[in-house]
């Protein structure tokens, strides 16, 4: 059954942008080589790298940090440390995430006109090509240690993956928030395995390489929250050969 358009989440860094957002767009291209051969007149072709792009549409709210407009503009063209991701499907138990690494705003257009409402769109890219596709596996407020519902990828991978962390916010004045990202064989996890380890101060966007073999069933483990009150959060999880 199709799915409403509304199930969708974007995130830029610690913000969340799917409240002034109404249009979210992935495309991976694949580059085509040409090229010709003696005693083969025709014009022959490769595929080169794929590489993906987000379009992104939404609202002006006001032209503050951490608003959509002022963050498209303040990434225009930079290279510095980025994560956006887009995740669609929210009303499942394990959407499918996209997420670019490096990510630059490659344009920012705003649209204003009479009787209606002030539009911005623009474009993420990658600066260095990565990006990943994944399951979000938690999304919501952590008060208290102890782990989160697992979700269930399927299938195990033994060639790593890499995870995502977006913070979205922190309530009080921690010193080191610790996260785990565990996984088992099976939904027991009687005996679970640290795959990786998230260890942060503040709000942001955060990822870490996962161990050799990420298993079918995969849930976050908070361990400390460092004096905090609580924490939000959205987790990514990307296991090689399984989600990519």
């Amino acid at each position: 059954m199709p799915v409403k358009a509304c199930h969708v989440r974007i995130l830029v860094d610690e913000y969340d942008f799917s409240g002034v957002s109404n249009s979210a767009i992935v495309e991976s291209t694949t580059a085509i080589l040409e090229y010709s051969v003696f005693q083969n007149c025709a014009i022959l072709k490769l595929p080169d790298t794929t590489a993906m792009m987000m379009e992104h549409n939404g609202f002006f709210t006001a032209p503050d940090a951490g608003q959509l407009e002022a963050e498209m503009y303040a990434k225009l063209g930079t290279t510095e440390e980025l994560l956006v991701a887009m995740i669609f499907g929210t009303l499942y138990d394990t959407p499918v995430a996209y997420v670019l690494n490096l990510a630059f705003s490659q344009q920012l257009r705003l649209n204003s006109q009479t009787a209606a409402l002030m539009t911005v769109s623009g474009s993420w890219h990658s600066a260095n090509g990565l990006n990943w596709s994944g399951y979000q596996i938690h999304e919501g407020v952590l008060s208290a240690t102890g782990p989160t519902t697992a979700k269930d990828f399927v299938n195990s991978s033994s060639d790593g993956g890499k995870a995502f962390l977006f913070v979205k916010g922190i309530f009080g004045t921690p010193t080191t928030i610790t996260i785990k990202v565990q996984g088992y064989t099976d939904a027991s996890f009687a005996s679970p395995v640290d795959l990786g380890t998230f260890s942060f101060s503040e709000s942001g966007a955060y990822q870490i390489n996962l161990a050799s073999t990420v298993h079918r069933h995969i849930r976050l483990n908070l361990t400390s929250l460092g004096g905090a009150d609580s924490v939000t959060v959205v987790a990514i999880v990307c296991s090689n050969g399984v989600t990519y």
